[in-house]
């Protein structure tokens, strides 16, 4: 199960970190006068605000009061705002009226991350313009604060924020109440894309009738809500017990949402959201229970374009994915997309533009030059020259229409319980299917059983179809009926569809008259060092490396006698310059790759290829993770370690090469703008017999490398974070039990099961003795299918063969973004607070805390 602290990765690991443009406030943060007093550690300053002339005076808190606003004064609204220990840049802030200091736990994390805290206690109204008036304009805080409201204090959030819809950055609301004013002025914030985030229990008693309807007409009118409903809850608590998937949302509200706008919508066009409405169960740790997440916080957001072409009254729909796939594949289609379309969400996944075309009021349907008309236009801006045509129910019968008449311009047909009747053309799709199968164009309908229209159109469409020589598919549903539309698994759809654009991508072109000049050779190719009368130099792999050894050449840990030898690469014979392994490595080394300043989140792994110590497979297992924790602004550390093959003990020179490379990133993490304390390892079968002792044996090597002429000496090899991948034995195997260290990091263990016995034993042993001693944020993945790369399986990050076994990095990017290592640098993370607490509660019991599984009983 997913935390509910796992989101969106691609949204936070893409976007670029905000920046406020210049305000006031930018040279010095802000002052505020009167008596300065102290809230959860942080400088509070109260003010009184007249009712009557809406000025406000400093004001001292009765003592009695605490960190909460409990005494009124006549005449007076009772009005806080606490400042940051440091401003983040454009002084954001969060307003919340109603309730000051109860469950502060998001305001006091927001403090932490810069923000400033304003409250004022009065219903929204003039007071609430006045006190905007003093902090934006008069103090230099930002103009669009964020807002939290719980309960009463919801509705007077929506009330002011839906009376000021560009002043606003987002609102979080817990269990809120909204008043029937604001419910019809929604409009506004969705137009300024305001996001919105609801935490509520199931069986809060205002659910249904206020979050909901919210929900419903903020999804209709485009704008971002994310809901998340608490199993079990009533109204009360409020908020999380763990602020900060609360927190990262409001944070990620400063920062621009989606690009700039595709060039063929034009100039004049109106964007709105568009994501599933499915919701997924989440474990909530903090709260002891499930909630149901549902919405862009929680799921992929697309952007939504409306625009009009010349000449067509009524606008064309584009759904644009994150990233478009190789060729702009697209989907043409007659009808809305709604946000229960499983096939499309997953095509916009897969990187499809989702294109609804124009529909004109004054006619019967779809006119059939308005359709060529958008055709052009779209492929006029790069996109696919052949989309896929799609439709439910009726609206399938315009999209075969189109089909029919553009047989050369289609990939496929896909429909959902469809009926194959059509106003586009005055015949018929069923009476013209030959010009389709005729130009090879296959056909997809997925139906229910009991379908009324099953048997009268997509039966006959199957017989007629396959008669004429044409490749169709149907799938039925049995027990369904015509609603809903879409697939229970949109799988073999989304295969479908994607193999027919891969063709269409790679069809290839007639030659010209001419014959083609011949292929260049490949250029570029790495290759190793010369051998010289110096210790060998590596060369770094991929473009942009920077490679340090390990040891200086006097060094104990090396062979004097091999340190000039130098590496063999081994290469791809069908890929030009991709090196598949390394061998004869004596000179060992690490490989670092930084990621751009605006991603980078201080985070670093460095990468243990496997190889069975005979080889080290820094293709698969380390050149290709580097693009892709790039993404996540995580930067990467190749190690080069030396191997048995060559000479060496994997036990001894092998592991202490890996733990020598985590002092070295740690010795250079302020050069690299590295987090020192978010260093981890990962480990590839053979990788991983070195990674697993460098969770277990720093304080030993540590204590071996302490002296004074040592340039590393007091640099920890602990990592923070340890990665175990089809891992080969551990310290563990075979009934082993070393001790372990109450520091002891967070480990993340995947490998194949039945497929590969004896790896997923290791990996299981690993685990079972981290788990027996409760060390904290363990996760272990065995999977079902799956064998040991080289035995019939590719490694890394291929998706082998499409099983479940091939999403393994996606699960570890999950539980690294659920431990706290995607957040901005500098921030603690969960990990490291997580085992500061064991450690604490390890260090109390026999042994100071370094413990030995205890064996089994039964």
């Amino acid at each position: 199960m997913k935390s509910a602290a796992q989101h969106l990765a691609a949204v936070l690991v893409t976007a670029a970190l905000w920046t406020s443009p210049p305000s006031p406030a930018a040279a010095a943060p802000p002052t505020f006068g009167g008596e300065k007093t102290s809230w959860h550690g942080f400088d509070r300053y109260d003010f009184l605000m007249d009712e009557a002339d809406l000025s406000l005076k400093p004001y001292k808190a009765p003592p009695d009061e605490g960190n909460a606003v409990r005494t009124t004064v006549k005449g007076q609204s009772r009005c806080v705002v606490v400042a940051p220990k440091e401003a983040a840049p454009g002084n954001p802030w969060s307003w919340r009226g109603y309730y000051f200091d109860h469950e502060p736990q998001v305001e006091i994390e927001l403090l932490k991350r810069g923000f400033h805290v304003g409250f004022i206690w009065c219903d929204a109204g003039k007071p609430w313009d006045a006190w905007y008036a003093f902090l934006a304009d008069k103090h230099g805080l930002s103009k669009k604060p964020a807002f939290i409201g719980m309960s009463r204090g919801g509705r007077n959030a929506y009330t002011w924020a839906t009376a000021h819809p560009d002043q606003v950055s987002c609102v979080y609301a817990d269990n809120p109440a909204v008043s029937p004013e604001a419910l019809a002025l929604l409009g506004g914030l969705a137009r300024n894309d305001v996001p919105l985030l609801h935490v509520c229990g199931s069986l809060d008693p205002i659910l249904g009738n206020h979050t909901l309807v919210l929900e419903s007409a903020y999804q209709q009118l485009g704008g971002r809500i994310s809901v998340m409903i608490k199993d079990g809850a009533a109204h009360h608590p409020h908020s999380l017990r763990d602020p900060k998937p609360i927190a990262d949302f409001i944070e990620q509200s400063l920062r621009p949402a989606g690009g700039q706008p595709p060039a063929f919508v034009g100039k004049a066009f109106t964007k709105t959201s568009f994501y599933g409405i499915e919701s997924d169960y989440r474990e909530i740790p903090s709260e002891k229970t499930f909630a149901a997440c549902r919405g862009p916080w929680f799921a992929p957001s697309y952007d939504r374009y409306e625009f009009r072409i010349d000449g067509i009254r009524m606008p064309v729909s584009v759904i644009v994915p994150k990233a478009a796939a190789p060729g702009k594949p697209w989907v043409f289609r007659a009808d809305f997309v709604t946000r229960d379309a499983a096939v499309d969400l997953a095509l916009l996944g897969q990187g499809f533009h989702v294109v609804t075309g124009p529909v004109p009021t004054d006619s019967d349907g779809p006119v059939l030059q308005q359709w060529n008309a958008v055709y052009k236009h779209l492929t006029d801006h790069g996109l696919s020259k052949a989309p896929v045509l799609e439709g439910a129910g009726g609206a399938a019968g315009e999209a075969y229409a189109w089909a029919i008449e553009n047989p050369d311009k289609v990939s496929c047909v896909y429909a959902e319980n469809p009926i194959l009747r059509c106003h586009m053309t005055k015949a018929q799709p069923l009476d013209r299917l030959d010009v389709l199968a005729k130009a090879g164009v296959p056909l997809f309908h997925v139906c229910g059983g009991r379908d009324p229209w099953l048997d009268t159109q997509t039966r006959v469409l199957e017989k007629r179809y396959k008669e004429l020589g044409g490749q169709v598919t149907v799938v039925v549903q049995e027990g369904a009926g015509h609603f809903p539309t879409a697939p229970k698994d949109p799988k073999p759809v989304v295969e479908f569809i994607a193999c027919r654009q891969t063709a269409q991508v790679g069809e290839p072109k007639p030659l010209p008259a001419a014959a083609l000049p011949p292929t260049p050779a490949a250029q570029g190719i790495p290759k190793p060092a010369e051998a010289t009368d110096q210790p060998y130099a590596p060369q770094p792999i991929l473009q942009g490396g920077t490679v340090l050894t390990l040891y200086p050449p006097d060094s104990p840990y090396l062979k004097k006698e091999r340190i000039r030898e130098a590496e063999k690469y081994n290469l791809s014979k069908d890929v030009p310059g991709r090196i598949s392994s390394i061998v004869n490595i004596h000179n060992p080394s690490i490989e670092v790759h930084l990621v751009d300043r605006s991603l980078n989140t201080g985070s670093a792994v460095i990468l243990v290829a496997g190889g069975g110590h005979r080889t080290l497979n820094v293709g698969s297992e380390a050149a290709d993770f580097v693009p892709f924790f790039y993404n996540y602004g995580v930067n990467t550390v190749i190690l080069r370690n030396r191997l048995r093959s060559d000479g060496y003990d994997p036990k001894t020179h092998a592991v202490n090469d890996a733990q020598q490379a985590i002092r070295l990133v740690r010795a250079h993490a302020r050069e690299w703008r590295i987090d020192p304390n978010r260093i981890g390892i990962m480990g590839f079968s053979a990788g991983a017999e070195l990674a697993a002792p460098a969770a277990l044996f720093f304080d030993e090597f540590d204590g071996k490398n302490k002296e004074a002429g040592d340039p590393l000496a007091g640099v920890s090899s602990r990592p923070d974070f340890v990665g175990i991948i089809y891992p080969g034995p551990t310290p563990f195997a075979r009934g082993a039990t070393p001790a372990i260290p109450r520091n002891v990091p967070p480990s993340f263990i995947a490998c194949a099961g039945s497929g590969d016995g004896d790896h997923a034993v290791w990996a299981n042993e690993y685990f079972a003795a981290m788990l027996k001693v409760g060390v904290p944020n363990l996760e272990m993945h065995i999977y079902g299918n799956g064998h040991h790369p080289g035995s019939g399986s590719t490694g890394g990050l291929t998706d082998r063969l499409g099983t479940p076994f091939g999403t393994w990095h996606h699960r570890f990017i999950d539980w690294f973004r659920d431990l706290g290592f995607l957040q901005p640098p500098g921030v603690e993370t969960k990990a490291a607070k997580d085992v500061a607490a064991y450690a604490k509660r390890a260090a109390g019991r026999p042994g100071g805390g370094r413990q030995t599984p205890p064996g089994d009983k039964n």
